[in-house]
């Protein structure tokens, strides 16, 4: 009788071993799934965070661009205007004998002023997207609370907010920025919207941009500044922010 008892309980013993084992089984199984899947969210965030860096090297190119445009045709303005006049200035300072030529060249120097007047006011005419651009920056300047970012501290605000380790520092960010009273650009409000399809909490972050950009920002304006991934989404964006 005792060697049957003996032998059951050996054989029940077995049973739990083996029970053990597959449980130990399945959680290797498991842990060596998880860690597949971890793989893979790295590999996903690693190529948004190579996306988010090509567009905010994409905006910087641009808006050196734009820059390097605006000092040319500001000197193109200004240099005969100045050097004229100077001319006129010299000519009538040197040599009273001088006076005939001098007076030649004064018409012709205003007359150049007056071709450079007149085609100036009919460029004043042509409506262009700078000009609604001007105008929106203009009213954000007359508000009391204002602080509109340069170039150089928006790419600062952009660096850090992709460096941000997780959602909730974003936010953080995006709180104290606004808190200080700085207002966005109708260029800098897109280039945030482009970047919002790679962040997990763009809603709440939408929700906090909109203190600043008030209702002088329309959706043409604002569509002119998305990009593919954020124009896929700009009805749930207009939704939110109008």
């Amino acid at each position: 009788m005792e060697s049957n008892v003996s032998y059951e309980n050996e054989i029940e013993q077995l049973k739990i071993i083996s029970e053990n084992q597959e449980k130990l089984l399945k959680k290797l199984e498991e842990l060596e799934k998880n860690d597949t899947e971890e793989e893979e969210k790295l590999k996903y965030i690693q190529s948004n965070i190579n996306n988010l860096f090509e567009i905010v090297s994409r905006s910087i190119n641009n808006n050196n661009n734009s820059n390097t445009t605006k000092s040319r045709s500001t000197s193109d303005i200004k240099i005969p205007i100045n050097s004229s006049s100077n001319t006129t200035t010299t000519n009538n300072n040197n040599n009273n004998n001088n006076n005939n030529n001098n007076n030649n060249n004064n018409n012709n120097n205003n007359s150049s002023i007056n071709n450079t007047q007149t085609v100036e006011n009919n460029n004043s005419n042509i409506p262009s997207h700078n000009n609604t651009n001007n105008t929106i920056n203009e009213i954000l300047d007359s508000r009391e609370t204002k602080k509109l970012y340069i170039d150089n501290e928006f790419e600062n605000f952009i660096g850090r907010m992709i460096e941000a380790p997780s959602s909730s520092y974003r936010q953080e960010i995006i709180i104290s920025e606004v808190k200080k009273g700085y207002m966005f650009s109708i260029r800098q409000i897109g280039e945030l919207l482009n970047l919002l399809p790679y962040f997990s909490e763009k809603k709440s972050i939408i929700r906090i941009i909109r203190n600043s950009i008030h209702d002088y920002y329309n959706k043409q304006n604002l569509l002119e500044y998305l990009d593919e991934e954020a124009e896929e989404q700009k009805q749930e964006l207009f939704n939110l922010l109008f």
